[in-house]
């Protein structure tokens, strides 16, 4: 099994280039997915959150407001560790597992390829199951009229600007063309990897 991680800033193309590769055979691993789940209703998240800042941080079915977390944190960039304390083991338990379940391909055939979108793939997180990274990286000014477009405050978008971490990557592509240019050097990438 071969696993890229692919990281980078908000809005920078992550999901782009996850999607582009899931076209391309891998099979495709959303992070962010998985911490939604967490923060359902009965979720080890939501049940994390409550721990750490309360009932009030949950919505009248249950679930973690997304939107007041997001908030708090924004004014308390200092508790986000915290909440990483809690929130990044579940979701490497939950990688672990998706992982382990995928079918054991024949001997002799190509190797299952998957793809894993996350902000954080340090040693103790998701590095532990990649074998090659790549970063992906647009200008600030494009990712900030790409969060706009989805409802999301400039003090929110300067909050995970400044907290996006960096890793050493084997790949780095940059998002600052059209999508077809995007795409191209997703491609040499593929062909690297393959």
């Amino acid at each position: 099994m071969m696993v890229l991680g692919i990281f980078g800033s908000i809005a920078s193309g992550k999901s782009t280039a996850r999607r582009f590769f899931e076209k391309n055979g891998f099979f495709g691993i959303d992070a962010d997915v998985i911490v939604r789940e967490l923060y359902e209703v009965g979720g080890a998240g939501s049940a994390g959150v409550v721990e750490l800042f309360g009932k009030s941080f949950l919505n009248q079915q249950g679930s973690v407001d997304r939107k007041k977390l997001l908030m708090f944190l924004v004014e308390n960039p200092g508790r986000l560790s915290e909440l990483h304390s809690v929130i990044h083991p579940l979701v490497n338990v939950r990688i672990g597992e998706i992982l382990r379940s995928l079918p054991i391909l024949p001997v002799g055939s190509a190797p299952q390829c998957v793809v894993i979108e996350s902000t954080y793939f340090d040693s103790l997180y998701l590095g532990q199951f990649v074998d090659f990274l790549l970063e992906v990286s647009a200008p600030r000014d494009a990712c900030f009229e790409r969060v706009q477009a989805r409802g999301l405050s400039k003090a929110a978008f300067d909050f995970f600007w400044s907290c996006s971490p960096h890793y050493e990557a084997n790949f780095s592509v940059f998002n600052g063309g059209s999508l077809e240019e995007f795409q191209q050097k997703l491609s040499r990438i593929l062909a690297d990897l393959l």
